[in-house]
């Protein structure tokens, strides 16, 4: 079990042979590596230049600040109020993560959105994290969503924390904090019904407690 877990903590830290070689055409700027390049390892990277010397020469400087983190969308309400960003980023154990963000998290020393972040597993370089409001509000995001901000119906459609139940894909739900196994799924609809629903015909007490839960 030991060994298991150690292997598990750190999938992406042994580079390949043959690194992806990386030409930044613009400096100062931002840039997302989702796997080894001649850089390093896999990470959002700030690249810009050294002040010029008496010579006027300029050092190329590439910083890594943080895991891999794109922002996909920008999303805001049906009024145009509680705009917030959509964060995917890969945590110390490898597996991607969904998370629609409050803009409003960027207000202040943002302690918060880095706690978050930490919590949910995305390493960052504690020496540049006063980088990270910059670069997330930097970006121009693809794609817009309307957020939700309480699980339950949103017009035709069902919002839970992981995923929406109905027609709609440009709907999420938007929080300050990561999503709580309340809402997690066990088994499937298969097992419900033998092992639970067919006892409920005919017995109101048995249907109204599985209502209930």
């Amino acid at each position: 079990m030991t060994d298991a877990l150690t292997d598990a903590v750190d999938p992406l830290e042994k580079p390949p042979e043959d690194k992806k070689k990386i030409e930044v055409k613009y400096r100062p700027s931002y840039a997302v590596y989702d796997d080894f390049t001649n850089f390093g390892q896999a990470g959002v990277y700030y690249h810009s230049l050294s002040k010029p010397d008496k010579q006027g020469n300029q050092v190329e400087i590439n910083e890594w600040l943080w895991d891999p983190l794109h922002i996909d969308a920008g999303s805001c309400d049906a009024g145009s109020d509680n705009f917030g960003l959509l964060l995917r980023f890969r945590n110390r154990r490898g597996v991607w993560r969904n998370w629609l963000m409050p803009l409003e998290m960027l207000s202040g020393g943002c302690e918060e959105l880095r706690a978050e972040l930490l919590k949910q597993g995305l390493r960052i370089n504690h020496n540049k994290r006063t980088q990270l409001p910059n670069y997330l509000q930097s970006q121009i995001p693809p794609k817009k969503l309307e957020c939700a901000l309480k699980i339950g119906w949103h017009g035709d459609s069902f919002v839970l924390p992981d995923k929406v139940i109905g027609h709609r894909d440009d709907i999420f739900f938007q929080t300050d904090h990561s999503i709580t196994a309340d809402y997690g799924q066990f088994g499937t609809l298969e097992e419900w019904q033998s092992n639970v629903s067919r006892y409920c015909i005919g017995n109101y007490f048995l249907l109204f407690m599985a209502c209930r839960n």
